[in-house]
Parts: structure tokens; sequence; C-alpha cells
């Protein structure tokens, strides 16, 4: 019992000090592009707008459940960053929690431990979600709770277990709709897992079905208008891309092993996955989270030949996450015991926690890293100036200009209109945009420079 309880002391202490990280930067750093828009478009749209109003759907910013959330946040505490982002905070507190209670109380092995603690928690790109105004952070708990109540009515054959496991399911693709992709995916696992050891049961039909036909209801209707405006054309066309990009963002584009990097640990990754589910195919739960993950891949790819949906990039490959942290510390719980068993989790350990700190930065996110002086630059404008001026900014820096402009009442800044081609036939008073690219105005001289960003001023 020592040592069980110096884990759980260990575990404690790395919660409160990501959780103290997580809350810094919600409260701290600049708004982010689409965390702007989705203040800007939708902070005064009702719940039933949000799901029945085309004008709405016009882009995917809408992330319903964090809407809806951050609605109800600044309208308890007032309007700052920190009540925007606090549904996401508290959906990392809730993580910690779920977190707890499945490493101590499902699994045994202390590798186990580490191994799906070190994917859930100490990928800096993973981790900056639940600092954000978006739908990720919170997809990403419903997600991976979700997995925790399929194992335990897998393990105790509790029907209380398998209703939650879909409701969370629902909330989870209700926080991003990427994720409605989830629904159909774990429920063919659990039935073809089911029906192999002879134990499908009317729950694990009815669960599926009712939140299943619950999400289309809820959702179809979104998704429809959101075709409309080829909102799910973003993405890249195969699996080995889709992945890479997760590498890309999650190694906070470090270069460790020379430009090669990405490819190097894509490969090394996909090779792992492969071994790991041929060998879990005779263990008992691992080879339903095996199944799954390889169920998930078979729907984006029936998705992007037969509807041309794009496999997930970037951000949304925040998708894989859950699912595949589940995996590998199943898979580990439910291996032979060999000797050094310990050896793989802690060089995992190791290399994960060498990139965290390299890669995790308090005064920005590795998504939307060039709005990390943004807010710095606008309360600067608003500082020198009380008599009305113009601005115009940079297109991808335009809406969370506007979102401090107008949340904060910086009247005497005039916005002027998004444009996606910079130009400067209005000869506004002020330019933001970035470095390198003002340069070319001869009638604008530099008034203020934060690394990726710049101000200028008419001469």
């Amino acid at each position: 019992m020592g040592k069980l309880n110096y884990q759980k002391k260990a575990f404690l202490l790395l919660a409160i000090i990501l959780g103290i990280l997580v809350t810094y930067k919600a409260a701290f750093i600049s708004f982010t592009h689409d965390e702007s828009a989705t203040y800007n478009y939708f902070h005064t749209s009702s719940i039933i707008d949000l799901f029945t109003d085309p004008g709405i759907w016009h882009s995917a910013n809408n992330h319903i459940l964090n809407t809806i959330l951050y609605q109800l946040s600044i309208g308890v505490l007032g309007l700052s960053d920190l009540a925007m982002r606090l549904p996401n905070v508290l959906a990392f507190l809730g993580l910690s929690l779920i977190g707890y209670c499945f490493l101590f109380n499902d699994l045994t092995k202390t590798g186990a431990r580490w191994i799906l603690l070190v994917f859930l928690f100490l990928n800096p790109y993973v981790l900056d979600f639940f600092s954000l105004c978006r739908g990720y952070g919170l997809s990403m708990f419903f997600h991976f709770s979700a997995l925790v109540f399929l194992y335990r009515f897998l393990h105790y054959q509790k029907a209380v277990n398998i209703y939650m496991a879909f409701a969370l399911l629902l909330l989870a693709a209700l926080a991003l709709l990427t994720n409605l992709i989830l629904l159909p995916v774990y429920s063919f696992a659990l039935w073809l897992y089911l029906l192999r050891q002879k134990r499908l049961t009317s729950h694990a039909i009815i669960a599926p079905l009712i939140f299943g036909i619950a999400s289309l209801f809820l959702l179809l209707r979104p998704i429809q208008y959101l075709s409309q405006f080829g909102e799910f054309e973003y993405g890249v066309n195969n699996i080995y891309g889709s992945i890479s990009s997760f590498v890309s963002q999650s190694l906070g584009f470090n270069n460790y092993f020379g430009p090669q990097t990405v490819y190097y640990v894509t490969i090394a990754l996909l090779s792992a996955f492969i071994i790991i589910l041929v060998l879990s195919i005779r263990m008992s739960k691992a080879s339903f989270f095996g199944l799954s993950l390889i169920l998930l891949f078979i729907s984006l790819y029936g998705a992007y030949l037969i509807l041309d949906i794009q496999f997930p990039s970037e951000r949304k490959t925040t998708i894989y996450v859950p699912l595949i942290a589940m995996l590998l510390g199943i898979f580990w719980q439910e291996k032979k015991t060999y000797s050094l068993d310990w050896l793989i989790p802690m060089f995992l350990t190791t290399i994960f926690s060498i990139n965290m700190i390299n890669a995790y930065r308090l005064n920005s996110v590795i998504e939307w890293h060039y709005d990390r002086y943004t807010k710095q630059q606008i309360y600067l404008l608003a500082e020198m100036n009380q008599q009305r001026v113009s601005l115009k900014t940079h297109w991808l820096l335009h809406p969370t200009s506007s979102y401090y402009i107008n949340s904060r009442g910086l009247h005497q800044i005039e916005l002027l209109p998004y444009e996606k081609e910079f130009n400067v036939k209005e000869k506004p008073d002020y330019l933001l945009g970035f470095n390198g690219e003002l340069v070319a105005y001869a009638d604008y001289a530099l008034l203020n420079a934060k690394e990726d960003i710049s101000i200028y001023k008419k001469k």
C-alpha cells in the first residue's frame, strides 16, 4: 500500500501542477483566432438557434456545448478571458478526477498507469486545449470518460455503465461535431466484441441506439448546413497525413532528429500501433479498444471515399487521443509480465517530459501561436489614443482584434472590415500585421514590434 500511496501522491502532484499551468494560461494569454470568432459569432445566440438557425452554421466555429457553457459562465461571472475558458479548465479538472479513479481503481500495473498518463496528460499540444474557449478540451474529457464507462461495462456487465458511456459520447459529439463518428464506431465495436464472447445483451443494443438516434436528431441539421459551405473539406487525404499532423503539433515543431523528425516519429508510432493491435487480438479488454481503433480508421476512410470528408488534421486529431491512451494503458495492463516491465513506461515518461519542457509555452499555444501578442498590441494602441483612430489588421489577427475592441469597449479604435487581401486603400491611422510584411508600405513607420507582429503608424 505504501507504494500505491506514493503513486497516488505523484499523480495528484502532477495534476495540480498541470492544473495551475492550464488555469494560468486561460487567465492571461491572448485570445486566439477561433476563440475570438466563437465569441464574435455566437455570444448572443439562443440554445435553440445554435441547433436550428442556418445563419449560425456558416462555419464550424460553433462547438455547441462549448458555446452554451461559456454563455452560462460569462452570465454568472461576467465577461473575461478566464470566464470564457472556464468550461475547458473545469474539463481538465474532470479529466484529472476520472483519470485518478480509473488509474487506481481499475489498473493494477504501474507501467500501465504511466503509459496511459503520459499519452493523456504530458502532451503539450493536448494540454493547450484545456486553456482555450473551444470544444476540444471538453470533447477529450467526455470521450475519455465514456471509455472508462465502456471498460467498466465490459468488466462488470452493469447496465448503468453502458448508458453512461453512450450519454458521454453524445456530449462529446455536442462538444465537437467530428466526434459524431464515435457513436457508430463504438456501437459496432461493442456488438462485435460481445457477439464473439456470446455476451451480447439487450442493454448493449438499446443504449447505442437510443443515444445514436438522439445525436442524429440534434446534429443532423447542423451537419447538413455545414456541408453546404464545404466545412468538411478541411483536412488531409490519408491516415498517414492525419497522424503526422498530430505528431508535428505535439512536438511543437521541434526537429529533434533533423528535418525528418516528424516522419521518423510518425513511422515509429504507426509501427507501434500495428504491433499492439496484432498482439491485443487475443487479449480481453485490449482487443475491444484495438477493434475500436481499427473501426475508427475504417470509418474515416469510408467517409473520405463516400462523402469526400477529409481525414482529421491538426486540432481535429484530438479525436484519437483518449482512445490511443486507453488502448496503450489496457494493453500494458493485460500483457504478460516480462522482466524490466517498467523500462518502456519510464522511457516514454522521460521523452514526453523533455518534449513538454521544450514545447509548452506559458504565453501562447501551439495551434494559434500567431495570436500570442494580439491582446497586448490592441491594449497598447488603446492606451496611446484617447481620440478615435482607424486600424487595419492582417486577416488572421482580425477576429481577436475585434474581440478585444468590442468586448472591452475600446471605442476609440475603429477596426476596418475583415479582408483576406491586405491593402491600405483606406489609409488607416495604424496597421497591425506580421513582421516583414508591413515594411513595404512607405507611408507607415514601425511603432511597436512584438516578435511575430508589429504595429505601424501612418507618417
